[in-house]
């Protein structure tokens, strides 16, 4: 009986022992998916502010195409030519 009591201690040490491995995997692991994701996070923000600067600048750039434009009287079709050579 005694041997039995030693052997059931031995195993819920045992058990004990990789919960604990196990839980601290699991925190590191969870600490460096939130680090990943807000690196993600910040990354998408950066990539959104670049897009909405580069189609601001695209939109000037039109405007200035269009005014070029109609500065020499061009038809529509010859515009619409002139402005796929520039971009």
């Amino acid at each position: 009986m005694a041997y039995i009591n030693k052997r059931l201690k031995f195993q819920a040490k045992d058990y004990y022992d990789k919960y604990k491995v196990l839980k601290n995997n699991y925190e590191k692991e969870k600490k460096e998916f939130l680090m990943k994701n807000k690196v993600l996070e910040c990354e998408d923000k950066l990539n959104k502010e670049e897009n909405n600067k580069i189609s601001k600048e695209i939109d000037e750039v039109k405007n200035e195409i269009d005014i070029f434009n109609n500065k020499l009287g061009l038809s529509p079709n010859q515009k619409d030519e002139l402005t796929e050579i520039i971009l």
